[in-house]
């Protein structure tokens, strides 16, 4: 096609793509129950997309083997296994109860499995099929631009870094390929690898599909546009950090579970400043900080939050920010308790009915996908 057909073409191609099937894929590694961070940086905004008409399917994964990517090498073992370091995995939670619980608290956060397909990644043979595949079509240089892969490394020599976290880039892009999902919901800590997710479709296309969008290639579907998001909640001492239940300081983390009690306390005992007024300002990281966390619990515009107290002292406000907390996620906290304890056999049906679901939908993909790259079928 010559440049003035391409012109001419270009505004019925834009609205073709307009039009095109929207497809949400996301993920969460399974931790337990979740803590403030996970749920205002992902699952709120999971739980709205439910309610999005332009969404034609969510796929929502709880990605167990991006969870053990530095559980095995480096973290816990040397390079030779010792009864101590097989102790000291044998203390750890049991990968099985920390995904019911993650599975749980996704359920009480509103996840609705009539709606949103709710999944194990384990439990779908296609990730890593196909992770396989699309890692023979990516060169070592992609990955070795991986500035996530040089963060967690560190100083760690190879004998300490697990091939698994040089890797698993390619096994996001398969978790989001096998599904040909349009719309990814990821932070900034996560772009690069959207960006190479896109890249090696964008291969597979022009080497087997004669450039045509075989695999779409997969947009952000950015954090900023909900005020429902808040994607970088920072721990309640250090405003410098993200929050993590890894934190050493327990009072730095919101827990879902926690009961009002201890809510009150950490929000009474979080760092701020003297300055007295609530004022949103960005040289004021630790007020900013709670500010957004009540702005994305409300689901308004965080440029508009701080109207809200301008009669309000640091003492009143965090009072009212803490009682906020408490009315949404003590709710949720139950619910996910009471899921974990009386309704396990409910979760696990859950759980494989959304896996039978995402194993059809990945399977068409992976048929397609081989017989365009020339893969003989089975036979039977």
């Amino acid at each position: 096609m010559i440049k003035w057909q391409q012109s001419l073409f270009k505004p019925y191609i834009y609205l073709m793509k307009k039009l095109a099937r929207k497809v949400v894929l996301s993920g969460i590694q399974p931790s337990g129950f979740i803590h403030l961070g996970n749920y205002l940086g992902a699952v709120q905004n999971w739980v709205q997309l439910q309610h999005n008409p332009d969404i034609h399917e969510r796929f929502y994964s709880i990605v167990d083997y991006h969870a053990i990517t530095q559980k095995y090498v480096g973290a816990s073992l040397d390079d030779t296994v010792t009864d101590e370091s097989i102790d000291t995995l044998q203390q750890d939670p049991s990968p099985q109860e920390l995904t019911l619980k993650t599975a749980a608290t996704l359920l009480a956060c509103g996840i609705d499995p009539s709606k949103s397909t709710l999944f194990v990644q384990s439990h779908v043979n296609a990730h890593t099929e196909l992770m396989w595949f699309l890692s023979c079509l990516t060169p070592m240089s992609w990955l070795n631009k991986m500035i996530q892969y040089k963060e967690k490394k560190g100083g760690k020599g190879d004998n300490k870094t697990g091939l698994g976290l040089f890797s698993y880039p390619v096994l996001m892009a398969a978790d989001i390929l096998a599904y040909r999902a349009t719309l990814v919901p990821v932070g900034e800590d996560q772009t690069q690898h959207l960006e190479l997710a896109k890249d090696i479709a964008e291969r597979y296309n022009r080497l087997f599909a004669s450039g045509r969008e075989f695999f779409p290639l997969p947009d952000k579907l950015s954090f900023e546009e909900s005020p429902w998001v808040y994607n970088r909640v920072m721990s309640l001492q250090d405003a410098s950090k993200k929050m993590s239940k890894s934190d050493p300081s327990k009072k730095s983390c919101i827990n879902l579970i926690d009961d009002p009690e201890m809510i009150r306390l950490k929000i009474q005992k979080a760092k701020t400043d003297s300055l007295g007024k609530i004022k949103y300002d960005s040289l004021r990281p630790e007020l900013q900080n709670l500010l957004h966390i009540y702005a994305a619990l409300e689901g308004i515009d965080i440029a508009k939050v701080d109207q809200l107290f301008i009669d309000d002292n640091m003492a009143s406000f965090k009072t009212k920010l803490a009682n906020k907390i408490i009315d949404k996620i003590c709710p949720i906290g139950e619910k996910a308790i009471k899921m974990c304890s009386n309704e396990e056999d409910r979760l696990l049906e859950i759980l494989d009915k959304g896996a039978k679901q995402a194993q059809l939908r990945s399977e068409e993909t992976m048929r397609q996908m081989k017989q365009l790259a020339g893969i003989l079928r089975k036979g039977v």
